[in-house]
Formats: structure tokens, sequence, C-alpha cells
């Protein structure tokens, strides 16, 4: 399991550099159970949570958090998974 607690804190908003897209390389050993979560902050401040999991059945996009399907991913290979943030965010 993938667990990361690494963080970028800066209270200079001019040294933030904002990305409209985010890429993980992922690799799945098995179909059970998935669950992939990250925060992302936008320009203003706004922390937003984003949960990608085989338990979502259907997209909720709410102001704190975005819940996303996560079920149609290949076993025991890499992956690319990128993620348009504008549109979540």
């Amino acid at each position: 399991a993938f667990k990361s607690n690494n963080y970028l804190e800066t209270n200079d908003k001019s040294k933030l550099n904002p990305h409209q897209h985010i890429i993980f390389q992922i690799y799945f050993d098995s179909k059970n159970y998935s669950i992939f979560e990250f925060n992302v902050c936008d320009v203003n401040g706004m922390n937003k949570r984003i949960i990608l999991s085989s338990s979502i059945s259907e997209i909720i996009n709410h102001e704190m958090h975005a819940r996303i399907p996560f079920t149609s991913f290949p076993i025991e290979k890499w992956i690319n998974l990128e993620i348009d943030l504008q549109s979540l965010c």
C-alpha cells in the first residue's frame, strides 16, 4: 500500500506554481478494493480532497471534496493516471 505525507507548504503565494493537470504513476497488484486519496490547494488557498475508489459508483463533486469511481484499472501493470484539476477545483 502506498502512503505519502509529503507536501509543499508555503505562506508566500508568489512561490506557488499552479498546475492544471497532475499525473501519478500507479501500480496495482490485485483487483481487490482500491482507494487513492490526495489533497489539492487552489491559488486562493482552498483545500480539496480528491478520492478515487473502487467502491464509488458515481462522480460526486463538492466544494471540499470530489469522489470519483475508479473501477477500470489494469492489474500488474504501471499506469499513468492524469487528473484535470481545473475541472475538479
